[in-house]
């Protein structure tokens, strides 16, 4: 099948790749929002130029915003590499239904994930949600070593 055939609107694994790396995008993007809440909540702030514009900010490093922020990293870490993983994966023609179900099983475990750290729910349930990723990340751009390695 040509690459074309592959990313294409008619292809329903692209779709749902394309849907969930919306989400997780978004997902991404809300950190920052979370972010500047616990910032004001807490008035907290990493630079002394932004106190000028609010005299209850202090220039200090809060637990919640840095909690926060640490969610946000590992959304970076991982969110972007499994859309460019998931991208490779879906050249190489996966089975559609198995891959849409991979592909929401990282969706909503790195939603749980960020809800998860936020929160501060105990562990295991924010590793479980990490590896869940991490497998299916590392299984899909294995599969997709495989497949082109073959052509």
């Amino acid at each position: 099948m040509a690459v074309l055939d592959v990313l294409n609107a008619n292809n329903a694994t692209f779709c749902i790749f394309i849907t969930w790396s919306g989400i997780l995008l978004i997902k991404v993007m809300l950190m920052t929002i979370v972010t500047v809440y616990h910032r004001f909540k807490n008035n907290a702030s990493m630079n002394p130029e932004d106190v000028f514009w609010n005299k209850n900010f202090e220039v200090k490093i809060n637990d919640d915003v840095e909690r926060v922020r640490r969610a946000h990293l590992n959304d970076l870490e991982n969110v972007v590499p499994f859309i460019i993983i998931c991208f490779l994966f879906i050249l190489s023609e996966p089975n559609e239904i198995f891959a849409s179900w991979l592909i929401r099983i990282v969706g909503l475990s790195r939603i749980a994930h960020s809800i998860i750290y936020v929160c501060q729910v105990q562990q295991p349930f924010r590793a479980i949600c990490f590896y869940i990723t991490y497998v299916i990340s590392l299984y899909m751009i294995l599969s997709s070593i495989v497949y082109f390695i073959k052509l």
